[in-house]
């Protein structure tokens, strides 16, 4: 039985959900990442194995869908593979906003590794409260007590949902993994694929049997996999941040949500101006920024407010705001200047390098299809997918993959 993983998780994303077939045994876990789907082009088949280090699976992205595929695999396989992340950063620091631990994420952790999930939910807090207020103050709902929804998940599927920071979530996953799975400041070119695989050109060169391409919006896997362009511009830009608690911001378990008046509750696809501040779980080291502040604005909005911004811009620096953080800052205060003061007197005070600022992006799944020939040696998954989206309930990247990873292992 399929188990699904919700992730209203932040940084450069917005969505993913992650399902775990766990089937006992000797079997392999099939993971499927709702954003995710097999290949459907083949590229040039080609031997250029020499010379490269040979490695089972070689995964591109070590974000946390990246990091869950290669737990998952390592779990699946009892640690009898060689499996190996490729992340583009010289190294994980703290970024991004939330992740909701939902009941069927909660599932999937336990899916993947029965102890995991107590790992996780121990660095989680619970949302008590939730006040939706109106840019001139007024609050125009207030959700006084989630604890009875809450209470009722909890009879029904032995469940609580919590709430955890993206880097938190990240890191979490990352210490799941056998010592030097991550390899960091790791940047591929293009990959060709063989008879036995695929080489995977870094510095050094790779050569896997299996590639799984988790490395984001501009994915270069996908771009070699399906040569289908780059996603589409959803027309709407976001900011976010970790800080502090500092004064007018909500009491601890109260999230707050902030809209133009007349306006529905804001969420991240909304098509106008919208924030949220609210708490989150993290850990001993991070536990000083245990809030983050998330503004999004349609782009016609961005621009009005005499703001540049470059929804083709393809490199990770552009997607994570690691390179113009400083300007992100003031991006964001031009853009919301009418905000009430108590929100942006804590924007306003953010630390400049921590702010990220980037755009939603979405694709065409109408004439997504899998070719079978080829699915047994790459996968594509999270935003490097399909950010945000429900139509891949049924797609199972991975699936296709793991009657090969046993014949490798057997051979």
């Amino acid at each position: 039985m399929a188990t699904r993983l919700h992730c209203n998780w932040s940084g450069a994303r917005s969505a993913q959900s992650i399902a775990v077939h766990h089937l006992r045994d000797a079997r392999f876990q099939r993971i499927q990442i709702r954003n995710a789907a097999v290949r459907v082009k083949a590229p040039v088949r080609m031997t250029t194995k020499a010379c490269a280090t040979e490695i089972d699976v070689a995964i591109v992205g070590g974000g946390p869908g990246g990091l869950a595929a290669a737990a998952a695999i390592t779990s699946a396989f009892d640690n009898s593979l060689n499996v190996k992340v490729f992340e583009i950063q010289k190294a994980y620091k703290p970024q991004g906003s939330v992740i909701a631990l939902a009941v069927n994420c909660q599932y999937a952790l336990e899916a993947i590794d029965p102890g995991m999930l107590s790992r996780f939910t121990s660095k989680g807090i619970q949302i008590h409260e939730q006040i939706h207020r109106d840019t001139t103050g007024k609050i125009v709902r207030a959700t006084e007590n989630l604890d009875q929804a809450i209470d009722v998940l909890e009879q029904k599927y032995k469940k609580r949902p919590v709430v955890i920071g993206w880097h938190e979530c990240r890191q979490l996953l990352f210490e799941e993994l056998p010592p030097e799975t991550v390899e960091f400041d790791k940047q591929m070119t293009h990959y060709v694929q063989d008879d036995h695989g695929v080489t995977l050109h870094f510095q050094p060169a790779v050569h896997a049997k299996l590639l799984v391409g988790a490395d984001g919006y501009f994915s270069k896997v996908r771009t070699q996999c399906l040569d289908d362009g780059p996603p589409t511009f959803s027309k709407s830009v976001h900011w976010r941040a970790r800080v502090g608690w500092q004064e007018g911001m909500p009491k601890s378990n109260t999230a707050v949500k902030y809209t133009l008046p007349g306006m529905p509750m804001w969420s991240p696809a909304a098509e106008s101006r919208g924030a949220l501040v609210i708490p989150m779980g993290t850990m001993e080291s991070t536990k000083d920024k245990g809030w983050t502040w998330i503004l999004g604005a349609p782009i016609a909005e961005v621009r009005k407010a005499g703001v540049h911004f470059d929804p083709s811009a393809r490199t990770a620096k552009a997607i994570q705001g690691d390179a113009e953080s400083s300007s992100a800052l003031e991006n964001a205060l031009k853009v919301f200047s009418d905000f009430p003061p108590e929100l942006m007197g804590v924007v306003r005070q953010t630390d400049p390098a921590t702010v990220t600022q980037h755009g939603l992006y979405m694709r065409d799944l109408s004439g997504l299809t899998v070719d079978a020939e080829d699915s047994d040696t790459q996968a594509s998954m999270s935003d490097s997918m399909q950010p945000s989206s429900s139509e891949l309930s049924d797609y199972r990247p991975l699936e296709p993959c793991h009657d090969h990873l046993h014949q490798c292992k057997r051979n």
